[in-house]
């Protein structure tokens, strides 16, 4: 039986082209929070990895951490 999802893998970096079967995944490469600054911001208070990321203003410091939500699809194993 083929699976009921299918996709082209055409990704904004990390993408092979390729045809994949099963649900897609939806990720970004860092929060909102962060696309919003500026470069020199980016480079002044922030630090941000592939699971991480911590933005140091002068009041606060805001944390991320990248997480992997699952989300059952009804009907489906």
């Amino acid at each position: 039986m083929a699976a009921i999802f299918a996709f082209v893998c055409k990704c904004g970096g990390k993408c092979c082209g390729q045809v994949h079967e099963g649900s897609p995944s939806f990720a970004y490469e860092s929060p909102w929070h962060y696309s919003c600054l500026s470069d020199e911001e980016k480079r002044r208070i922030a630090k941000l990895d592939s699971d991480r990321c911590k933005i140091t203003y002068t009041d606060k410091t805001d944390h991320f951490i990248g997480t992997v939500l699952e989300l059952p699809i009804e009907g489906m194993e």
